[in-house]
């Protein structure tokens, strides 16, 4: 009893179960309209969103056309409008890139003949440059390099200007001359304008043209005198200083210089010695100047090789400005004996020239004492006269002439010095 009662409510269950089902099928197949209704709203939806997109996409077209400066009618929503409108907006983006290109290299091609203009100026230029610098020298020169100092410009391609005589007595005519150099041509010369400037001169300045390149000055009083050569070419100035010419005051006289030897043999005496005497003037105290550099009245000199003839410069100068050039005289200097007479009498001659000679004696004679003998050929003096000194003893005589020495001027070793006006063959004994 107990089961009967449990199965009837299964059932009713199920059978429950089973009638939902149906009913959930039966609304598809019953309303068939509804479902189709259905999908239209969506299809249509659907379509009202691809147009939506298709407005907002001709909406973008339209503003990209219209940032292009292209008109865009209402009809751009349409498919074909659009598709218009975007090949045009690419055409013409097309046809502004093929412009800017036009324009890029027509720039370019500007800018290529802009520079080849501006080569062929800059060579012009340069040609030009080169003309004017090799048709005038003098104009290529700026007056401000002529006026700087020798270490900036080399004057003397202008030209120099100096006294023919470098020392003059007071009142003495002082001719100046101005020289051209090697860029001033007589073109130049000819066009120019000049102007002197004498320090301490009769004429202080002279202007003048090209015949005034030489001038005549006379100085009041003693000392050193410079002078100034301006020159005018084209508008440019040259300023030209002059070497100075020096004026003596008071006179100096009587001066000579002697040396202590007129022939040695560095060897054996390798120092000679100067000595300046005699001179007179009242031009107050004197002093000396020995090849250059200030010294006393005497000046020595070492030797170490031979020299034909050595005499050093001297000048003497006083108080007054006066300065004179004293000759002194030649030393010749040997590398060992000049002349060697090897044994006495005619055996040992030998052939001396006119001049300063040195003899060295070799040979023992009997005594410090001798005698020595010359003997002159007609040739060399057509009379046989012949004068002389040995040692500073006389040698005068005709073709043949001897003289005794003084003791302890001959023996081995002994140096005789000989002066002779014409040659002549020469012994001792």
């Amino acid at each position: 009893m107990q089961n009967t009662r449990v199965f009837p409510k299964f059932f009713g269950l199920l059978s429950l179960a089973m009638l939902m089902t149906l009913t959930s099928c039966g609304s598809d197949d019953v309303n068939p309209s509804a479902s189709k209704d259905s999908q239209d709203e969506d299809s249509s939806s659907s379509s009202v969103k691809k147009s939506s997109a298709s407005k907002t996409k001709s909406s973008s077209s339209t503003v990209k056309s219209s940032a292009s400066g292209k008109k865009v009618s209402s009809s751009s929503a349409k498919g074909k409008s659009v598709s218009s409108s975007s090949a045009a907006s690419k055409k013409s983006s097309t046809s502004s890139k093929t412009s800017s290109s036009a324009t890029a290299k027509s720039s370019s091609s500007v800018a290529k003949s802009s520079s080849s203009v501006a080569k062929l100026s800059s060579s012009n230029a340069i040609s030009s440059s080169a003309k004017k610098v090799s048709s005038s020298s003098v104009k290529a020169l700026s007056s401000s390099s002529v006026k700087a100092t020798s270490s900036a410009f080399d004057l003397s391609l202008i030209g120099t200007c100096a006294p023919t005589n470098a020392v003059a007595e007071m009142g003495e005519k002082v001719t100046w001359k101005f020289t051209r150099g090697e860029v001033i041509t007589v073109t130049d010369l000819l066009k120019g304008s000049f102007k002197w400037t004498f320090e301490g001169g009769s004429a202080p300045t002279v202007d003048g043209n090209v015949n005034d390149l030489v001038q005549t000055i006379t100085y009041a009083a003693s000392g050193d005198f410079g002078a100034t050569f301006e020159m005018d070419i084209d508008g440019i100035s040259y300023s030209i200083p002059c070497t100075p010419v020096h004026i003596n005051g008071a006179s100096i006289t009587g001066c000579s210089c002697d040396a202590d030897a007129l022939s040695v043999d560095y060897k054996k005496t390798p120092s000679v010695e100067w000595m300046v005497s005699n001179c007179t003037t009242e031009g107050g105290k004197l002093t000396y100047e020995w090849e250059g550099k200030s010294g006393t009245d005497t000046f020595s000199k070492a030797f170490d090789a031979p020299h034909s003839g050595y005499s050093p410069t001297l000048i003497v100068q006083n108080e007054e400005n006066t300065k004179v050039e004293v000759a002194c005289s030649a030393v010749k200097v040997t590398d060992g004996p000049e002349f060697t007479i090897a044994e006495p009498g005619g055996s040992g001659t030998v052939k001396l020239p006119a001049g300063v000679s040195h003899v060295t004696l070799e040979f023992n004679s009997f005594g410090s004492a001798c005698a020595v003998f010359c003997q002159v050929d007609r040739q060399d003096s057509p009379s046989g006269d012949l004068d002389g000194t040995v040692n500073g003893v006389a040698l005068r005589g005709r073709d043949y002439v001897s003289e005794h020495l003084p003791s302890g001027s001959c023996g081995p070793g002994a140096v005789l010095e000989f002066v002779l006006d014409v040659p002549a063959t020469c012994g001792a004994y």
